[in-house]
């Protein structure tokens, strides 16, 4: 049973009329009063999708008894019968969740006008040395686990723990902390624009993370009250998580409220002494424009070398209250550094309804969780009673309520012992004489075949499978028919990735301007350097002058599923290839390689190797036709030299008026003949190289010698 959500805690506000009119006119006051309203508003409206994550969690975990209802737990604990719970939602969420994992993507920032600029692989190679420092991967794997058991929030952040002036994270944000817009119904996250954060600190915490506290009598009471007792600790529960009012003593409810507001107005843009086109800041107060001028080096944008344009953006603002502590002051408000064209969030579900609800995986699986559980429960039930039915006792013989009730408890307990007035004699009998039921023993078993069906992840993909020996092969065709039921929340994945190197191209403009920055990552193939300061004065990819691009997401080397697919193309290939086909098979074998997920060493060590028998295949293919071409013209030197024979056979024939048919003069021919080489032992004549018989193609040289015919015969003519 899911715990009844409580109202959530609105501060009781005074009297307008009996407060200190410097209250009365204090902007903070209505700030922080409008803020915890409109916060408790969202969270009522979406108090259903704060209790399904809560009832998600639960399953997914599996804690003791968490599984089950309230009611039904609370009657089987009182009867004292077994409480089966087998979790099998985690198990096929890790695997899901796993599979989505596997899959790899790369990015690029493609320019929406113009060409790809150094300074834009600059960027993209700072992406990759922060993944590294900061952990994207990390976060992002929590933040896709989040998304299958219900939804799953990245925060952007500037973290300053390795370097002064901050580098740009993504941190997974713990489920239930957020409440968001409940007029957003776009599965757009780009498009809600009003987002709440929510949570409870003690004292030292809130002094540790806002440095800029207002003064507050209540702050200081509670700080001298903790330095003297200490933290009073209190046990926490997953079905209090996320509610607004506070369940913990010593804590107090922190309220981050964050909005955004277009902005649609006009900008001046001219060019400056090099022939850049400048956009001018957004403001109409003359001497900004004209130190921002001077600056840049535009001269002369006053006498209409400047063009006015419009300009539209979206600002990220932001106000922390604390309704207890500090009731009528903002903690925190104005423009945080978390610029990125809307809220500092990334969110990810597996899918939403229609009315904007995230619904994971989990929602899937919750009728099949219980059904097991309260199945193999009641099979317990019934082969512990399988010799019986119920049970009658005289009570007459155990006088003591209190035994009578352990006896009807524990009656089946063979190590327990009572004491009776009377003899035991007929002191209790079963009514009816039990059977097990066979059909509903089988009927338990089903919800394992039902999550197989319904998870989208089969048997197959499990630890140990009915068919144990089954080959490789068989293996991977039944991942990749596991992966193509996944494709449609793939398609999420990558938007997800999208949205992180969007979030990073617009933040690096603000992080990453003015100062030189150098970024390498740890295997030193990604290098670059944000405005690079060049001799001459001028800087090389300056950061806040990158042209507006698009992300695209492509799949990397490493994605199991582009291996998979591949691996399938180029054994079909490697099958179908006549044996001597050495070069092409060395190309296939070589594309065959690289669906592996081999280590950097060991690929470029194959490579080479691959490569030389590359060209060993070529270099045997080359002799092949050099043989081929030389055997070519061999033939027609020959077919020339007997033609000129027996031309000369004719002539001579005809001189003595006799016909070529008759023996004896085919016979007086050859003897004639005698002392001439056969055509079957000339050979090409290597110096004339002018004839066209002996001319070779373009890039082409035949060094081997062409075998010659030491016996020939009448038939090779």
């Amino acid at each position: 049973m899911i715990a009844q959500a409580t109202k959530p805690y609105i501060p009781k506000s005074p009297m307008i009329s009996k407060l200190p009119r410097e209250m009365i006119k204090s902007s903070d006051f209505e700030m922080t009063t409008k803020i915890m309203h409109e916060y408790s508003a969202a969270w009522e409206a979406n108090k259903w999708e704060q209790e399904m994550l809560i009832k998600c969690w639960k399953l997914y975990f599996g804690a003791p008894g968490e599984q089950w209802e309230d009611e039904e737990l609370a009657e089987k604990n009182e009867r004292d019968e077994r409480v089966a719970q087998y979790n099998i939602i985690k198990t096929k969420i890790g695997t899901f969740v796993g599979m989505l994992l596997a899959d790899e993507y790369d990015f690029k920032y493609d320019p929406i006008t113009g060409v790809k600029t150094k300074g834009i692989e600059a960027l993209e190679n700072a992406y990759y040395c922060d993944k590294e420092l900061c952990n994207y991967d990390y976060h992002y794997g929590l933040v896709i686990e989040d998304g299958v058991v219900h939804r799953g929030i990245l925060e952007v952040k500037v973290k300053k723990d390795w370097d002064y002036r901050g580098n740009i994270c993504f941190e997974r944000a713990i489920p239930g902390r957020w409440v968001t817009d409940p007029y957003w119904k776009s599965d757009d996250d780009r498009e809600c624009d009003a987002a709440w954060k929510q949570g409870h600190l003690t004292v030292d915490k809130i002094i540790e993370i806002y440095k800029n506290l207002p003064t507050s009598p209540r702050l200081d009471i509670e700080l001298k009250m903790m330095e003297k007792q200490g933290r009073d600790w209190t046990q926490a529960s997953i079905s209090e998580y996320g509610y607004p009012v506070p369940k913990f003593k010593n804590a107090f409810h922190i309220v981050e409220a964050h909005w955004c507001v277009n902005i649609k107005k006009k900008r001046l843009v001219a060019k400056n002494d090099v022939g850049m086109w400048i956009p001018f800041p957004v403001t109409e107060e003359n001497e900004r424009l004209e130190k921002f001028a001077n600056e840049n080096g535009i001269t002369n944008w006053k006498e209409g070398d400047a063009h006015v344009v419009p300009y539209q953006d979206k600002i990220h603002y932001s106000a922390t209250i604390c309704p207890e502590l500090i009731p009528y002051k903002l903690i925190e408000y104005g423009r945080p550094e978390v610029q990125i064209k809307g809220l500092p969030i990334i969110q990810f579900t597996t899918k939403r309804d229609i009315s904007g609800r995230n619904m994971g995986k989990v929602n899937d699986l919750i009728d099949v969780q219980k059904d097991l559980n309260y199945a193999q429960s009641k099979i317990w039930e019934i082969l512990a009673n399988q010799m019986g039915g119920g049970l009658v006792y005289d009570k007459r013989r155990m006088p003591d309520d209190s035994q009578q009730e352990d006896f009807e408890k524990n009656h089946n307990n063979p190590s327990r012992s009572w004491g009776l007035d009377g003899p035991v004699d007929n002191f209790s009998n079963r009514l009816v004489s039990g059977q097990v039921n066979n059909e509903l023993v089988r009927k338990a078993s089903e919800p394992f075949e039902y999550a197989d069906r319904i998870s989208g992840v089969s048997a197959a993909m499990s630890s140990q499978t009915e068919n144990a020996g089954e080959p490789a092969s068989l293996y991977e065709m039944k991942l990749r028919v596991n992966k193509i039921g996944t494709d449609t929340i793939s398609r999420r994945v990558k938007t997800l990735r999208e949205r992180m190197a969007e979030a990073y191209f617009y933040q690096a403009q603000i992080t990453y301007s003015g100062e030189e920055r150098i970024f390498t990552s740890k295997d030193g193939k990604k290098a670059c350097c944000l405005n690079e300061q060049l001799p001459d004065g001028t800087i090389r990819n300056k950061v806040d002058e990158m042209p507006r691009c698009s992300v695209s997401i492509t799949e990397s080397p490493n994605n199991l599923s582009k291996q998979l697919r591949d691996r399938a193309e180029v054994a079909e290939i490697i099958k179908t290839l006549p044996p001597g086909y050495a070069e092409p098979f060395a190309i296939a074998y070589k594309a065959l390689f690289n669906t592996t997920s081999l280590s950097e060493e060991e690929k470029s060590a194959m490579e080479e190797s691959l490569v030389i028998e590359q060209v060993k295949a070529r270099l045997a293919s080359i002799s092949v036709i050099a043989q081929a071409d030389a055997l070519t013209k061999q033939s027609n030197l020959q077919s020339i030299q007997i033609g000129a024979q027996i031309d000369k056979a004719n002539a001579m024939l005809n001189q003595m008026g006799q016909q070529p048919e008759t023996p004896e003069m085919i016979s007086q021919g050859n003897e004639e003949m005698e002392g001439q080489e056969t055509p079957e032992a000339i050979s090409p004549n290597p110096e004339n190289t002018q004839s066209p018989e002996n001319m070779s193609p373009p890039g082409l040289e035949v060094t081997q010698p062409v075998e010659q015919n030491p016996n020939p015969n009448q038939e090779n003519l």
